[in-house]
């Protein structure tokens, strides 16, 4: 069952399709408009035995997965930054911002955030810092309408990404002159990421493994969990402008509510 309503009424169909005994449920971003209604999501799904995923569509590029790879397997070294540049509401379409650094960098630990002209309970933009449990740290941009586009920084190389479909590049430092006593100046090599040819929407590798999961058990990339974080994440925005300082998560106001699409 795919649940493509409105953000603020997703909570109910959710629990009302779990308690109805559908096997899997995918939800459109954003998940719900507060942490207890996606609290009651993910709840109502585990004590009925629902599959609950979460349409977040840079998880099924094969340009971002691949990136995920260069960082996963060092390519990159150790990871220090990550980065992401977008526009929009920070619930709405901040989604994807969060969701593509927590698959990148991991779980996130703290946030802090300034929405500019901000306007009580309304999903706007913001421009703000991350840090992550894994010591990376992390910078969003929504707020200046800068063209879109994700990086990673390590201690050997960055990724640097546009969305979902388009084109990557790895950039790595190597000496001008590998026999010089001097460490520099350096050479940058610039290479292309490689990926299959994409014979297929991000929606549509979505519903192709989500069946693999249904079927075979194999562990499903995007899931209400996921969801849930995102969504934290962008109310995160708003407390931590009204606090004018670092918010740490979990969020312990589980009532909070922003209203999204």
């Amino acid at each position: 069952m795919s649940v493509c309503t409105q953000s603020p009424e997703k909570a109910e169909v959710v629990v009302a399709a779990a308690e109805a005994g559908v096997k899997a449920i995918v939800v459109e971003k954003a998940f719900a408009t507060s942490m207890t209604e996606a609290d009651t999501m993910l709840s109502a799904c585990a004590r009925h035995g629902v599959l609950l995923a979460v349409n977040h569509p840079n998880r099924f590029s094969p340009l971002l997965r691949e990136a995920k790879r260069l960082i996963d397997d060092g390519t990159l070294g150790d990871l220090g930054t990550v980065a992401a540049y977008a526009v929009g509401g920070m619930l709405h379409t901040g989604t994807h911002t969060f969701d593509l650094l927590r698959y990148w960098a991991g779980d996130v630990v703290a946030l802090d955030a300034r929405i500019p002209d901000y306007v009580p309970g309304k999903d706007l933009p913001a421009t703000g810092t991350l840090q992550f449990a894994s010591g990376v740290s992390g910078f969003f941009d929504h707020a200046h309408r800068v063209q879109p586009g994700y990086e990673a920084r390590g201690t050997q190389g960055r990724v640097v990404a546009s969305s979902l479909v388009g084109d990557g590049w790895l950039y790595r430092h190597h000496p001008f002159a590998p026999d010089s006593a001097r460490r520099y100046p350096d050479q940058l090599a610039v290479t292309p990421i490689g990926v299959a040819p994409h014979v297929l929407s991000t929606t549509q590798r979505l519903f192709a493994e989500l069946h693999d999961t249904l079927t075979s058990g194999t562990p499903f990339c995007s899931t209400g969990q996921d969801g849930a974080a995102a969504l934290e994440l962008g109310l995160a925005c708003h407390l931590a402008h009204l606090a004018g300082g670092p918010i740490t998560l979990p969020l312990t106001d589980r009532s909070f509510r922003v209203s999204n699409r």
